[in-house]
């Protein structure tokens, strides 16, 4: 699938990897890609894939920032999306 970061398009994509859950290439020009491993699990593949959209997003971002707000999104995210507060009217 293709989708667009910051006015940037790449095209993410399942790949076979033996090393890491995911890789953005996010420097250089076009075609830019962000690949996820084939084989991760779903809980993984979520978290893999806000990790490398913030790759996308903010190539500048050292592996350390990315990796702790990736981390703390996701886990925000599954929360939110599991035990949804209620909504006062």
């Amino acid at each position: 699938m293709k989708h667009r970061f910051r006015d940037r398009w790449f095209t993410v994509r399942f790949k076979k990897m033996r090393v890491h859950d995911g890789l953005c290439d996010s420097t250089g020009s076009a075609p830019r890609f962000i690949d996820i491993a084939s084989h991760i699990k779903e809980k993984v593949l979520f978290e893999t894939l806000v990790h490398e959209s913030l790759h996308a997003c903010f190539p500048d971002l050292s592996e350390d920032a990315v990796a702790a707000g990736s981390r703390d999104m996701a886990g925000f995210l599954e929360k939110w999306y599991t035990n949804e507060p209620k909504r006062k009217s």
